[in-house]
């Protein structure tokens, strides 16, 4: 099974790349895997797969320049959350409003930091030569956020994806 990313905290996680041409990544430590972004429908339309211990959501890229990507529980119909793609960093707002944003540090950084909408450092994340791969810190506070795993996955998405440009 997979591990939940309750026991996280204090662990190296890191992203690795299964996979050429349907991409699927796992997010793994030293005891196994946390969650595997899986790339459904690549580079064409952007449809991913996420899955962890607490669920398995589906990640819709933007199609033809209309509407936001979204992240839907994959039982479920609505969306829970949409990204707001700018350059260099994102914004995922759930459907309860809050929002959270992964951000470069600066534009020729690979370093991306998760924040909340109050500022505080969630998670950081520092990505491989040519994004096939990346570290993740996770913050000890965040290991008990609910929306935990979907931040992860559609984060590491967005940077995979934005390797490809094309947002």
């Amino acid at each position: 099974g997979m591990n939940s990313l309750r026991q996280a905290s204090g662990q190296q996680l890191r992203w690795t790349q299964r996979g050429w041409f349907a991409p699927s990544y796992e997010l793994r430590s030293a005891t196994g895997v946390f969650a595997v972004l899986r790339c459904l429908s690549w580079p064409s339309q952007r449809v991913a797969e996420g899955i962890a211990a607490d669920g398995r959501w589906v990640i819709t890229g933007r199609r033809w320049l209309r509407g936001l990507p979204t992240i839907r529980r994959a039982s479920a119909d609505r969306e829970s959350a949409t990204m707001k793609v700018h350059y260099g960093h994102v914004v995922i707002t759930f459907s309860d409003r809050r929002q959270f944003s992964w951000k470069r540090t600066h534009w020729w950084s690979n370093q991306w930091l998760l924040r909340d909408s109050n500022g505080h450092l969630l998670a950081q994340a520092q990505v491989g030569l040519l994004r096939y791969s990346g570290e993740v810190n996770i913050q000890q506070e965040a290991v008990t956020l609910r929306e935990l795993p979907i931040l992860l996955l559609a984060g590491w998405y967005f940077i995979v994806g934005y390797g490809w440009n094309g947002w």
